[in-house]
Parts: structure tokens; sequence; C-alpha cells
């Protein structure tokens, strides 16, 4: 098979590619590939009526809105980039994980367009445009990786295989502002340049390091610009790096090999690009070893690499040291290796990088994109993986598995195609685990498929033509039925998304009615002027949202633990607490004044996961013939500020349930002011105030019992109702405590309270600043009267 290379005799590394005409110069390659990404720049727009709609930007899911809170600080105070956020874990402020060079990308963009920070939907709309047009531009390094691996003949259809990837359209469509689609992008062009330095450097004499300058410089610019643009970007750094280190081993020390020269004059000049980056990531974060914000643990992986290739020139420049013989070369470097686990494992930075990897921790095992494609409610399932890999990924795999068997017969001669292999199987392995990594698999998968097809589509034309039909007829016909063969593989995907979006929730409309409820909340506030300097309780996955749009400070977000363990605990034990006043004692350290709910069931099974309690507790999970899976609640889940929040609105609720029945006290601190919509369900949040509640002292019969009732209207919801019971105790007196005032129209509170007793029913107004400040107010039932 063409792989564009020539062996040498009976050697065991390609050597030189023979000249290709370059992609730039030609221009029929040229022109089909600059058609290639306009339509997969095209598809990618295709939710622009969604994203764009109205006088808001839409951003799909939650890490594009604190991207853009990043970037409108940058603009802000251009070029400095911040690395600490006094809004986040608020009101104590934490470190930014993800390193500055994409924020600072899409800011610096905006400001060569003549956009400010004064006319945030201007930044918006030119950001959410960048992704689609970064995710066109990835199918030209697609094309690069092929040609360096498998040949030219190979790289076009790469390209157009590539760019109908479902798992990378949904990373990379309008709209998406976050670091997912220029990290494919940056790894991709990486592994190209890698590769071609590999070719001109790995077995020919004379290619050294005068000779690849310009490659080995932008070689090491796409790795530094990985680092800069995501810390996890470490991982495609460890691959290629493992392909290195045992191409080192197997011909590293050998007279005409360069490959010494290409690891450490690649790695070190990234230590020193990313340095400053690092240092100001670590004064910010205050740790200077660690696998979550950009550290000395990057910096030293990569610098203790290029040491190696390092120590391997020396070796190389002299033959007659004993440490160049393999059996030591092999035990110096298991020795250096395991030095650094031990050097990582010590400063924790190991245990924290596997924790990521495998999602064992507490929160990124209840993150979805940490979840496997084939993993469905717990079971086993191929429809995830077939709609967002395509029926194809099975033929990559073998694709991939056949190229390895070429090799194995070849004694490995081609070590690029090799790393192919490497790269495509490592790469399903992590998305067998996380999905996150299914647009990075894409690439590879590109073109281990257009290595097949073409090969497959030759001997189909040829066969044609030995049947009497026209070559170029019989090369049409080929050509024709392989793209329908992977336009078809992406169908059902690209149906769902373009034709009918429900099918696969790209339409947003979950995500557009949390954006929208969280816009009309920044325009109540402001409305009132109480939009100051106050925390929001929400569940951790709101909080980029709420940060972004009201401009609030938030407990918890979507950084989750990693901004600090008691942002993630505080959320936690809040909505978990069986008392208003546990939930007190935590809004009070966090200075919150709000309070964001939703019916979440997710959000309730992570708090328990992270309080070390059995989610079962609090419901139990059953599946019904048609795969739908329905949720009963148990006792334990009633007891809790979630419930109070969320099913029950704050009013008191008796509840039935096998074994017994509770009642479920109300809210006494904390009104609802903005309500969406009637369902008490997943989709529909709630806004809550938190206030003192004016104190209402209730005087009648001993033993009496009198039942408040307020009507109010909320939001969206129509009428609400809250209601309570106060029991009189032997001296005739009551307690009750209340949230709601009766001249709050701006809000829908503008009743007065009901209170039913011994058969009649009196009304009592209750005044605004009674409730913000915890007046008493005296209720003389007897009399039938009310006096403050």
């Amino acid at each position: 098979m063409d792989n564009g290379v020539t062996h040498a005799a009976g050697a065991n590394e390609p050597q030189t590619p023979e000249p290709v005409t370059d992609v730039t110069r030609s221009w029929s390659h040229g022109l089909a590939l600059l058609v290639i990404i306009m339509v997969g720049v095209a598809i990618r727009c295709a939710n622009h009526g969604r994203v764009l709609g109205g006088a808001e930007i839409f951003f799909p899911d939650n890490d594009p809105y604190y991207h853009m809170w990043r970037v409108l600080a940058i603009m802000r105070d251009y070029p400095t980039v911040p690395y600490f956020d006094a809004m986040m874990n608020y009101p104590f402020g934490a470190s930014i994980i993800w390193p500055p060079l994409f924020d600072f990308f899409i800011a610096t963009l905006n400001m060569t367009l003549g956009m400010s920070p004064e006319d945030p939907r201007g930044v918006e709309v030119v950001s959410a445009f960048a992704i689609p047009i970064i995710g066109g531009l990835t199918a030209g390094a697609v094309y690069l990786l092929a040609k360096e691996t498998v040949g030219q003949r190979y790289a076009l259809a790469a390209a157009g295989v590539f760019i109908l990837f479902p798992a990378h359209i949904w990373y990379s469509k309008l709209g998406f502002v976050d670091h997912h689609a220029p990290v494919t992008l940056i790894q991709v062009f990486m592994f190209a340049l890698f590769m071609r330095l590999y070719a001109r450097m790995g077995a020919c004499a004379g290619a050294g390091l005068r000779g690849n300058l310009a490659l080995l410089a932008a070689a090491s610019c796409s790795m530094a610009v990985g680092m800069l643009t995501w810390n996890g970007f470490i991982f495609f750094v460890a691959l290629l790096d493992m392909f290195l280190l045992a191409a080192l081993l197997a011909r590293g020390l050998r007279p005409e090999s360069r490959l010494a020269e290409l690891c450490w004059a690649t790695h070190i000049p990234v230590v020193l690009m990313i340095s400053p980056a690092i240092m100001a990531t670590v004064q910010a974060s205050g740790r200077s070893v660690t696998a979550i914000h950009l550290s000395w643990f990057h910096g030293g992986a990569i610098a203790a690499f290029g040491v190696v290739g390092l120590l391997f020139h020396l070796l190389r420049a002299r033959p007659g040291l004993a440490l160049a013989r393999w059996p030591w070369n092999l035990a110096a470097a298991f020795a250096m290796t395991i030095a650094g686990f031990i050097a990582a494992a010590y400063t924790g930075a190991l245990s924290e990088g596997m924790g990521w990897i495998l999602t064992s921790d507490k929160f990124m095992a209840n993150v979805l994109e940490s979840q496997s494609f084939f993993i469905e409610s717990g079971s086993f399932s191929m429809t995830g993986g077939l709609l967002m890999l395509t029926g194809l990924f099975p033929v990559a795999l073998v694709g991939a598995g056949a190229m390895l068997a070429e090799q194995w017969k070849d004694r490995f001669a081609d070590g690029r195609r090799l790393f192919l292999v490497f790269l495509t199987f490592a790469l399903f392995v992590m998305l067998a685990k996380q999905r996150r990594f299914g647009a990075d698999f894409g690439p590879a998968m590109a073109v281990v498929i257009a290595y097949l097809a073409v090969n497959l589509g030759s001997d189909g034309a040829a066969n044609l033509a030995a049947r009497g039909v026209g070559r170029r007829l019989a090369s049409i016909l080929v050509g024709a039925g392989m793209m329908a063969l992977i336009v078809a593989a992406s169908g059902p995907f690209l149906w769902s998304y373009i034709v009918r979006p429900q099918f696969t929730h790209a339409a947003d409309d979950h995500y557009q009615r949390k954006n929208k409820f969280l816009i009309q909340l920044r325009d109540l506030l402001d409305s009132s002027g109480r939009s100051g300097d106050h925390g929001v309780m929400s569940f951790w996955d709101l909080g980029h949202k709420i940060q972004y749009i009201t401009k609030m400070g938030v407990v918890s977000n979507n950084f989750g633990l990693h901004i600090g363990e008691d942002s993630f605990h505080d959320w936690s034990a809040f909505f978990l607490a069986t008392s208003e006043e546990e939930g007190d004692r935590i809004m009070e350290r966090r200075k919150a004044r709000y309070v964001v709910s939703d019916f979440d069931i997710g959000a309730l099974r992570t708090a328990a996961l992270y309080m070390g309690r059995d989610p079962s507790g609090y419901y139990s999970v059953t599946t019904r013939p048609n795969g739908r899976q329905d949720h009963r609640l148990e006792q334990e889940f009633f007891k809790t500020l979630f419930a109070r929040f969320t099913l029950f609105l704050g009013s008191e609720q008796a509840v039935n349930f096998s074994g017994g029945r509770l009642v479920v006290p109300p809210l006494e601190g904390y009104r609802l002011i903005l309500d969406w919509g009637r369902k008490e369900q997943g989709g529909y949040p709630k806004a809550w105030e938190r206030v003192a509640g004016a104190r209402l002292i209730l005087h009648g019969q001993p033993g009496g019992e009198a039942r408040l009732v307020y009507t109010f209207v909320s939001g969206s919801a129509g009428e609400r109702r809250y209601v309570r019971t106060v029991h009189l105790d032997k001296e005739g007196m009551g307690l009750a405590r209340v949230p709601y005032s009766s001249e709050r129209a701006d809000l829908g509170h503008s009743s007065e309270y009901r209170i039913i007793y011994a058969g009649g029913e009196r009304r009592l107004f209750v005044k605004e600043r009674q409730v913000v400040e915890g007046e008493t107010i005296h209720v003389d039932l007897q009399g039938l009267r009310s006096e403050e």
C-alpha cells in the first residue's frame, strides 16, 4: 500500500519521504480542502437559530459562560489575564483552573475586530462564530496528519470523513465557546508536525537540528499552545512522549538517528514558553505541583522528557560509554520513569491526574462529559456510541488492528503508521471511559477509515474496470458509493442535529429555559435595586450561568471540587440539610442572599454521594420495559431542604409514604421571587430570596390551631400558595415566621395573609419592612383584629 515514503533496502525505518506536491501548491487539493472546510463550518452553524435568537445569545451547555466571563474581563483590562476570581467560591474566591490562552485569544480576536466589552452582545456573536471556524479548520490539520502518517493519497478522504464526525460537530458547533474545539485542532497539528520531524530525523543522516529549525520551532510552539489552552493537554503530550520514548529505546542510539535531538530540542523550549503562565497560576492557586491547575507538575514532566532526550543525545555522541549499551540504556530509562512516578505520587499530583482520568473522585464521577458513550442509566448500550461516533468506529478499530498486523510483518518498519495505530487505540480507550475524548478520537479514526476506504475503493474500481466499465466511470461509481456510506453513517446524528434537534437535545430547550430564567432574574433584581454584591446558593452545575448572567457571586460552580472542597461541600450540605437553621448557618458563612433551585435528581445524587450517603435513601429507580426510568421518592428525601425548595415550593405539606406519614414544614426565611412554569421537575428553576421573616405571635384559645394561607404569583407559574399550620400552646400563644409581604407587587407578592381559625377567617397585611427586618407582629385571634 502506498505510504508516500521510500524504504531503503533492509532498513527498519522509512527514509525521508519522496517530495510530494504541497497542498498550498496543489490547486485541486487546495480547492477540495477549502470546500470541505466550508461545508464543515456550515454544518457547525446549523444551530444558529437556537443560539442567536432574540436579544440574548444562548450558549450551549455551561462552560462557555465562564469562558465568556473571562473573555470580557480580559477585554476590560487588556492584556492582563485574571488568574483569580473573587466571585467563585463566594465570598472567598478561587483560582481559575483553565490556562489563559484560549480566553486571551478570543478576547484578542474580538478587539482586533473592533468589539468592545461595553457591547457584550457583539463580543458574544464573534466568540460564538469563532468555534465552528476552528472546527472547520481542524479538517486541514487532519489532512496534514493523514499525509504524514499514511500518505497524501488518503489525506483528502480523511478530511472529508472527519468533517462529518458527530462527536466533533457537537463540541465545535456555533456558540460552544469552550477549549474542546481548539484543543483538537492543536493536538492534531502537533501530531502531524512531530510525525514530519520523526520522518526527517528518525533515521536520516544529516537531517539534524540545523536542517529542521523551522519545523522544530513549530512543533515546540504547538505543544506550548496546547498546554496554555488546556492543562489536560498533558495527556496528549504523554501519548506522544510514550511513542517517542519507545522509538528512543529502539533506535535512538543509532549513529544515523536524530530522535534524541528531536526530543530535547522541542520539549525544553516548551518549558521555557509556558513557565510564565505556570508561575502566575501557582501564585494564584497556591499549589506548585498539581494536575488540576497548570503547575510545575506539567512543566516538570515535559522538562524530564527533554532531559531524557538530551541524555540519549550525549550517549549517542559518545558510543564508547558503558551506558550506551542496550541493557543499561533500558535500565536508566526505567529508573527515571519510576523516579518520576514516585515524585508525582509524593506530591499528590499523580493521584489527582489518575483520579481525573479514571473519573474516580466524587465530582468527576457525576459530570456527564466524564461518563461513557456506552453506558446508559448504568447499563451497557451502543446507542450513544453509534450516534456520536457513527457505525464506522468498529471499522476503524479493525482497520487499526489490520495496520498493526502489517507493521508486525514489516518488523515495525514504519513508525508513523505505528503511532497512528497507537493513537487510535489509546484515544478509543479514553473515550470508552469519558465521552469528552470523542472529538479527539475523530481525527485518528478518520485517517484509518480513509486508508481503508481508498484502498478498498481502488480494488473495487479495478474490478469494475476488469469487467468492462470505463476506468474513470468505475472510479466515480466507487467514490460515490464510499461517500454515500460515510454520509449515511453520520446521517442519524445530522438528521437529529439539523432537522429534528429535540432527538439529541441539540435544540437546547433545557438550557435555553434556564438561560431565559436567569436573564429574567437579573432584570428583576436590577429593577428592584437588589442586584448588588450578594452570593447565590445553587446546584454546582448552575454556577457558571448564574455568575455570567446575573453578575453575582456563586458558592459552587462547574469547576466542582477544584475551586475548593468547601465550595462543593457547602452546596451539598445546604440542600441535604434537614432543618432551615442548618441551612441558614451555611448561608450566613457564605454571605448568600439568594437560592436558585431546580428539581434535578442528578444534583441530589451528586450531593448524596459527596456527603458519603447512599442515594437510595432519598430515591429509588425502577425501569419500565420501554427503558424509561421512574424515580420513587423515599422518606429521607422529604426531610431535606432540597424537597422544600423544589417539590413543595416552601409550603407546608403532608406526605404519605410506605410506612408512615410526614408533615414537611414550610420555609420561614425564604420567599419565592421567580418561578418558571408550573412543573415541579427538572429544567424549571426557582429563585428564592433570603429574608429575616416577620415574626407573627398569635393569641387565641389554648391548644387551638390556626392555618395561614398566602396566595401569590411569581414569574410565569401562575397562582401559588404558601400554607402553614400554627399550633397554640397551653397559654394560647403560637409563633410563626413568615417570608412574604403584602406590598411587593413587583415580585407578585401583594395579597394579605388569610388566617383560618375556629371556623372563621382573618386577614393580615404584612409590610415589606417587617419581613426584611424580622419585626414582630401580634395577632389577637380572639378580638378579630391585628396590631403591631
